[in-house]
C-alpha cells in the first residue's frame, strides 16, 4: 500500500486517528460575527483502512490552510457529524462537518434564574468550562431579575448580548479555538500575516501565489434616522422613562465619508415599547430593605440602551462586499484595503481604509489527484467576505427571539426560614416555580412579585397578602418571564378550602389565618342554603366598627348579645368553665332613644350605678310607670336629694317598714295632706323640735293619754279658751307656783302669793250661798287608728333569657 501524505499541501487535516489517516482535499465554510462558524471538510482515506465514528464525532480536530508565505492559519473546532462516502479503486471519502465546541450549548436547554448580576458575569457563568475570553468594555448594571426560560444556553447567552450589544468571533491556532467576547472596535485584533490586503480587479491568474481581493462592492442601505425608547416601572407611576438617539451623520474610513443619513432617514423613526430597561432596577433589596440609589439608575441606561439599538441600526447601513484570494481573511478580524493606483476600477469604488470583517466564506480545493501524481489535479482557494468600516461599532441585531410564557403558572410563596409572611413596602412576594430546579424556597428563589387585588387606589381599595406556602397563579406581563405578577391563589391537597366540598358548596367566606402560629382567624361567611341563610363574622381578637353617620339595623327576630362569655374548654376561658371578663362601654354623645313593646329584663350582677346629668341637657330623671312599681331592696336603700322633694300620689300611699325609721331635713318640710292624716306607733313617738312648733286646726283637737300627760314649758305656758276651760282631776288636782297665784273675774280677784292671800270681791261669800260652776268634761275623740300599711309586693327577679352564642368554629392552621 502506497504511502499517502499531506506535506505541503495547501489544506491538510490533523485528526483523532493520526497524521496522514484522512488526507484533506476541500474546506468550505463561513465565519463571521456573532456566528457560529461551520464548515465543511472532505476528506479520505486509502481504501484499506477503517475508520472508527466514535474516536472522530465529538472529537477535535484542526485543518490548517497554507498561507503564501509557507506559514499556516488553522481553523480548529469539534467534529458535528462524519459521513462516509463512496470509494474507488484508491480511496474512500468522508465528510466531516467542524463547529466551535460551544455550539454544544445549543444542544443543552434549561429554565433557570439569574439574580442581582451583570450580562458580563451571566455569560461567564454560561461559557464555563470553554475557553473565552472576554473583551467587553463599560460599566453593567446589574440585572435584578433574569430569568433563562426553556430555551438553550447558547440561544440564551446570545440574547442578552444582544441587548446589551455584545458580539462574539473565534481566534484558532493549532490544536485550539477560542470564543472572543467584545463589545467595541478595539477588541477586534489584525488578520494574521499581512494587514493590507490590495484590491486588484484583474485577475492575473496568479492568485495562488498572492493574497490580494479581486473584487469589492459597496452597499448602502436605508435605514431609520431615530430610534425612541419609552419603559415603565411601577414605582415611577406617571413617567414614560424616554431615550432617543438619531443615527450617525456619518463614518468615515480613511479619506473617505460615508454618508448614513440618506433619503427619508429623517422621517423614519423606530419607537419600541417597553424598553425592557426600567425591569432591571428595583428600589427595595433582596431582604426588603430600601434601595435608593436603583431607580434612578433607570435614565441613564436607557440612554445606554437607545445608543446600542441606533447603533445596531448604523451598522446595516453601509458594508463592504467582495471576494479575492486573501487567505488571512478570518471573521472579527480588521484588515486594511488599498488599490493600485494603476486599476482604474478599484479607484472608483473608494474603499481605501480599514474594516473589520463580518463574515468570510470559505472555498480551499487540493483534487485527489494531487496524491496521485496527476498533472490535472487542482488546486485553488478562494473567498468572499462582508465587512464594515471599523470605525462604526458593529452591533447583533435582536435575531434571538425572547421566550413567552403562553400563559399562566402556578407557584408556591416563598420566604426566609421561619417566615409566616413575607414582603416588602408594596405588598410584593416571593415565589417558587416550579420548574426551578435550582431555588431553595426561600427568600431569594425570585425577584418580587407584584400582587393583584381587586381593588387598589390611593390609599383605598382591598389587600390581600398572600403567605409562605401558599399556591398562586403567576402571570407575565407580554408573557416576558423576567416580569411575573401574581393575579391570584388557589387551593390544593396540601393547602385545603375549610369546609367540605361538595357539601358545604352554598358557602362564600373570607377567612385568614392568625399569624405567627396559625391558632386564630377572622371571617366573614355568608351561607346560602335556603332555609338556612346566615351571614357570619367572627373576629379572633378584637372587632372595631366605625360609621361615620347613621348606623342603620333592622333584626327581624332576636338579638343576642354576650359579652365576655365563653364556653367551657374554649381557649379563651378559664379552666374552670366559663370565662366572664368582660365590660361593655357605650357612649351616646346626645339623645338615645329605646323603646321596647313588651318586657324588658334587666340583671345586674354587682353595682348598678346611674348619673343623669353632667352633659349639655338638664339633668332631669323623668319615670312614667302605667302600673304597679315594684322595688325589692335586699339591703339598705340611701336616697339623697339636695333639694326640693315633692311627691304627689292620686290614689292610697302604703308604707311599711319593719324597722327603724330615721328621717333628716336640712331645711324646710311642707305636708299638706288633702284627706285625713292618720298616725298609729306601736312603740313610743318622740318628737323633738330643735326651734318653734306651730300648729294650727281648723276644727278640734282631742289628745287622750291612756295614762300620764307631761307638758313642761321652759318659761311661759299660755292657754286661751274662746268659751270654757275646764280642768278635772280624778282625785287631786294642784296648782303650784313659785311666786304668784291669781283668780281672776271680771273685778274680782284671789291672789295667792309669799306675802299671803289677798281676796278682793264686789261681795266675799264664804260657806254662805253662791253654788261651784260646772264644765263639760274632757272627752277627747279616740283617733281612728291608721290602717296598716299594705306591704309591698316583691319585685319579680329579672330573668333576662341567656342570648345563644355565635357560632364558634376550630381555628385555622399556617400555610407553610
Amino acid at each position: 500500500m502506497p504511502a499517502y501524505t499531506q506535506t505541503d499541501r495547501l489544506i491538510q487535516i490533523n485528526s483523532p486517528l493520526g497524521k496522514d489517516v484522512l488526507l484533506a482535499i476541500s474546506l468550505h465554510g463561513k465565519e463571521g460575527l456573532s456566528e457560529l462558524y461551520r464548515f465543511t471538510v472532505e476528506a479520505m482515506t486509502v481504501r484499506t483502512a477503517t475508520v472508527a465514528f466514535d474516536a472522530v464525532v465529538g472529537q477535535p480536530f484542526c485543518v490548517a490552510l497554507q498561507m503564501p508565505d509557507r506559514k499556516f492559519r488553522f481553523f480548529h473546532g469539534l467534529c458535528l457529524q462524519l459521513l462516509q462516502g463512496h470509494s474507488d479503486n484508491d480511496f474512500t471519502y468522508y465528510q466531516l462537518e467542524m463547529v466551535p465546541k460551544v455550539w454544544l450549548l445549543t444542544k443543552k436547554a434549561q429554565s433557570r434564574i439569574f439574580q442581582h448580576i451583570t450580562v458580563p458575569d451571566i455569560l461567564k457563568k454560561v461559557f464555563a468550562g470553554f475557553d473565552v475570553e472576554y473583551q467587553i468594555s463599560g460599566r453593567f448594571e446589574p440585572r435584578d431579575f433574569c430569568v433563562q426560560y426553556r430555551e438553550t444556553d447558547f440561544n440564551f447567552a446570545c440574547r442578552l448580548m444582544e441587548e446589551e450589544g455584545i458580539y462574539y468571533f473565534f481566534k484558532h491556532e493549532v490544536g485550539k479555538h477560542t470564543m472572543v467576547l467584545a463589545n467595541t472596535p478595539q477588541a477586534h485584533p489584525d488578520v494574521p500575516g499581512k494587514t493590507t490586503v490590495i484590491y486588484k480587479h484583474v485577475f492575473d491568474g496568479t492568485a495562488l501565489e498572492q493574497d490580494y481581493i479581486s473584487d469589492v462592492t459597496k452597499v448602502q442601505g436605508q435605514t431609520a434616522g431615530r430610534f425612541t425608547l419609552w419603559d415603565h416601572t411601577f414605582e415611577l407611576p406617571h413617567q414614560h422613562n424616554d431615550s432617543d438617539k438619531a443615527l450617525t451623520e456619518s463614518v468615515s474610513v480613511g479619506k473617505v465619508s460615508h454618508k448614513l443619513r440618506v433619503g427619508d432617514s429623517s422621517k423614519l423613526e423606530i419607537y419600541d415599547w417597553p424598553g425592557e430597561y426600567a425591569q432591571r432596577f428595583d428600589g427595595v433589596t433582596a431582604s426588603g430593605g430600601d434601595a435608593p440609589a436603583e431607580i434612578p439608575k433607570i435614565s441613564p441606561d436607557s440612554k445606554r440602551t437607545v445608543d446600542l439599538r441606533m447603533q445596531a441600526e448604523a451598522a446595516t447601513a453601509v458594508r463592504l462586499q467582495g471576494s479575492g484570494f486573501a487567505r488571512q481573511l478570518i471573521g472579527g478580524h480588521k484588515f486594511t484595503i488599498t488599490t493600485l493606483p494603476t486599476d482604474p476600477h478599484a479607484v472608483t469604488i473608494k474603499c481605501d481604509g480599514e474594516y473589520v470583517l463580518t463574515s468570510v466564506r470559505h472555498a480551499a480545493t487540493v483534487g485527489a489527484g494531487n496524491y496521485l501524481g496527476s498533472s490535472r489535479a487542482e488546486t485553488s482557494y478562494t473567498n468572499s467576505f462582508t465587512a464594515l468600516p471599523s470605525a462604526l461599532p458593529f452591533r447583533p441585531q435582536r435575531t434571538t427571539p425572547k421566550p413567552l410564557v403562553s400563559g399562566s403558572q402556578s407557584a408556591v410563596v416563598v420566604g426566609p426560614p421561619g417566615e409566616e409572611i413575607f414582603t416588602d413596602k408594596y405588598g410584593r412576594i416571593k415565589v417558587q416555580f416550579h420548574w426551578d430546579r435550582e431555588g431553595k424556597k426561600d427568600g431569594d428563589s425570585s425577584c418580587w412579585v407584584r400582587v393583584a387585588q381587586l381593588s387598589a387606589g390611593r390609599q383605598w381599595g382591598a389587600f390581600s397578602l398572600p403567605r409562605v406556602g401558599q399556591e398562586v397563579i403567576i402571570d407575565f406581563l407580554e408573557g416576558d418571564p423576567d416580569q411575573p405578577i401574581c393575579v391570584g391563589c388557589v387551593f390544593n391537597p396540601d393547602q385545603p378550602q375549610k369546609y367540605k366540598l361538595p357539601d358545604e358548596k352554598t358557602k362564600t367566606y373570607y377567612r385568614s389565618n392568625s399569624s405567627p402560629g396559625g391558632d386564630g382567624y377572622n371571617e366573614i361567611r355568608i351561607e346560602d342554603k335556603a332555609g338556612q341563610e346566615q351571614m357570619y363574622i367572627h373576629a379572633q381578637k378584637d372587632m372595631d366598627e366605625r360609621v361615620r353617620y347613621d348606623s342603620k339595623e333592622r333584626v327581624g327576630m332576636d338579638r343576642h348579645l354576650r359579652v365576655g362569655f365563653f364556653l367551657p374548654n374554649d381557649h379563651r376561658g378559664d379552666a374552670s368553665g366559663e370565662s366572664k371578663k368582660g365590660n361593655q362601654y357605650e357612649e351616646v354623645a346626645i339623645d338615645q332613644h329605646l323603646k321596647v313593646w313588651k318586657n324588658k329584663d334587666e340583671q345586674v350582677g354587682g353595682d348598678m350605678k346611674l348619673l343623669v346629668g353632667g352633659g349639655d341637657g338638664d339633668g332631669n330623671l323623668d319615670v312614667h310607670v302605667k302600673k304597679a312599681k315594684k322595688e325589692l331592696i335586699d339591703a339598705t336603700s340611701d336616697l339623697h336629694v339636695k333639694q326640693a322633694v315633692k311627691e304627689k300620689f292620686d290614689a292610697t300611699f302604703d308604707q311599711h317598714i319593719t324597722g327603724a325609721v330615721k328621717e333628716k331635713y336640712d331645711s324646710t318640710l311642707d305636708l299638706h295632706v288633702a284627706g285625713v292624716v292618720k298616725e298609729k306607733f306601736d312603740a313610743d313617738a318622740n318628737l323633738h323640735i330643735a326651734g318653734d312648733q306651730k300648729e294650727k286646726v281648723d276644727g278640734s283637737v282631742s289628745l287622750k293619754a291612756g295614762q300620764n300627760i307631761q307638758e313642761k314649758a321652759g318659761q311661759n305656758y299660755a292657754m286661751d279658751a274662746g268659751m270654757s276651760v275646764h280642768i278635772k282631776a280624778g282625785m287631786t288636782l294642784i296648782l303650784e307656783a313659785g311666786m304668784q297665784i291669781s283668780l281672776k273675774v271680771g273685778g274680782n280677784f284671789i291672789d295667792i302669793s309669799p306675802m299671803g292671800v289677798a281676796i278682793q270681791g264686789t261681795m266675799v261669800l264664804i260657806n254662805s250661798g253662791g253654788a261651784a260652776g260646772s264644765g263639760s268634761g274632757s272627752n277627747p275623740a279616740a283617733p281612728a287608728d291608721a290602717a296598716d300599711a299594705a306591704d309591698a309586693a316583691d319585685a319579680a327577679d329579672a330573668k333576662p333569657i341567656k342570648p345563644k352564642d355565635a357560632d364558634l368554629s376550630k381555628t385555622g392552621s399556617k400555610s407553610n
